[in-house]
């Protein structure tokens, strides 16, 4: 059509408003929706028949075919733009048209029933569903009513300028494809005149980045185009919708992917992302099934490492219970223990001062702990609940400005049981207590052997002896 397109789409917006009926609510036939009113073939026809009488195509019937849908897909919008323009300009506002002027005199009988739909509470919740759909939409053009036929010259003017500075544009450096390029320059983006590089603002920041980022993984066989599913579709992140092709607006497929003609009815692109995806399906399996067997290789070392600890924590262990045993040891009663208060030697009883006790273990401060005593039969009993915190053993361990001797900790006495008041201590406290009962609510040094810890496995207890 060339010069005469915008002649030919003027004249069947007139063609429109003038045959097809408002009160039509589709343009056509909903299959989920048959009682819905349509647009019928025969409006539709006449409606061909018109712009063919005003217009002569020079074209075979194959073209003659292509222009008849296009024209038809072009009448449906138009008739949407009316309908829409109505409903601003009339319903809205509760008036009605003036049926005797020439634009509006086939509208009246129309006009009842069209203002009983838009009224009604389906068109209403259409709107809104309208509203919601439209609300999503991420990315908006700036190519004003031209779109890309007008736009499109400009675009090519801009990077012809700034190559003939000497100066190669970063889209063309950078081999973007043509949809790709004209959808970053309709949504705002640019070149800079002096150096040719991108420019673009922080709503579609995101999308540049992906774009530039799909073109060096493409250059280098990464991503592999493969026509809609090209570079730009993996930059917006949402698949491309049949009978229109962003970067190029209203045009199909079939027109915007030319060098893809061939792989509409062989359906071998489909067979080759078929195999894609069973191989990388397979690649998957492959990948998980190597890694749990390289998980189950390491369980099999950890659990080897952790037996050969065990058992050399063992045979640790009982070295030590070996080389603390002593043959025909006897207890004195509790009441013949020589008391502090007479002198201040320490009892000889065993060296603990080299060995670890559940006391040397704990991290928590105020641990609850027992506080026991051996009770003559390889046991002990317990006289007192206090509590202990964990051990610094990056300083001297220090009571009431003293040294803790080793193989004792410093514990609060909390509560002295009944009948074990008397019972003396092996080291004075820090004023002098000599007894239990005397150290109630203050530190004292308590062996480490007999500090009790509440849930901790209990340890053997050899015979002391008393001197």
């Amino acid at each position: 059509m060339g010069p005469h397109a915008q002649t030919y789409v003027n004249q069947c917006g007139f063609i429109v408003r003038d045959r097809i009926p408002v009160s039509a609510r589709e343009w056509k036939q909903k299959i989920s929706a048959p009682n819905v009113s349509f647009v019928s073939d025969r409006d539709k026809n006449l409606a061909w028949r018109d712009i063919t009488q005003h217009f002569t195509l020079q074209a075979d019937d194959a073209l003659k075919e292509l222009v008849r849908d296009w024209t038809m897909k072009k009448m449906a919008t138009l008739f949407q733009s009316w309908k829409k323009t109505l409903y601003k300009k009339f319903i809205l506002k509760n008036a009605t048209p003036n049926f005797n002027a020439k634009a509006f005199v086939k509208l009246e009988s129309h006009w009842d029933a069209f203002v009983e739909y838009k009224t009604s509470q389906d068109s209403e919740e259409r709107v809104m569903r309208n509203r919601q759909n439209a609300r999503q939409k991420q990315y908006h053009h700036r190519m004003g009513s031209g779109g890309y036929r007008s736009a499109i010259p400009k675009w090519q003017n801009l990077e012809a300028e700034i190559t003939a500075k000497g100066i190669i544009p970063e889209t063309i450096e950078k081999n973007w494809p043509q949809r790709a390029k004209n959808w970053f320059y309709a949504h705002g983006g640019s070149l800079d005149p002096d150096t040719g590089k991108l420019i673009f603002g922080q709503k579609i920041e995101r999308a540049t980045q992906r774009l530039a980022r799909a073109r060096e993984e493409a250059d280098s066989g990464v991503f592999k185009p493969n026509r809609e599913k090209d570079e730009l579709t993996y930059a917006l992140e949402n698949p491309e919708h049949g009978g229109r092709t962003r970067g190029y607006g209203a045009v199909p497929w079939l027109h915007a992917f030319p060098a893809d003609k061939d792989t509409y009815r062989s359906r071998q692109r489909k067979k080759d992302e078929e195999a894609e995806r069973i191989r990388a399906l397979e690649q998957f399996v492959d990948e998980s099934r190597q890694a749990l067997l390289e998980s189950r290789e390491r369980e099999k070392s950890l659990e080897a490492r952790m037996q050969e600890e065990i058992k050399r924590q063992v045979q640790l262990a009982m070295s030590q219970m070996q080389s603390q045993s002593t043959p025909g040891v006897t207890i004195s009663p509790v009441g013949q223990m020589k008391s502090s208060c007479a002198s201040t030697e320490l009892p000889v009883i065993q060296d603990d001062a080299g060995l670890r006790f559940p006391v040397d273990d704990i991290t928590e401060p105020l641990t609850t702990c027992e506080l026991h005593i051996p009770d003559g039969n390889n046991a002990s009993i317990m006289v007192a609940v206090g509590v202990v915190s964990p051990i610094d053993r990056t300083k001297t361990p220090r009571i009431h400005g003293s040294v803790i001797q080793p193989g004792y900790a410093s514990v609060s006495v909390d509560r002295v049981l009944k009948g074990y008041s008397n019972v003396p201590l092996d080291i004075e406290g820090g004023d002098g207590e000599k007894t239990l009962g005397e150290a109630e609510k203050t530190f004292i040094q308590w062996r480490k052997r007999f500090i009790i810890i509440p849930g901790a496995p209990p340890l053997p207890l050899p015979h002391p002896r008393y001197e």
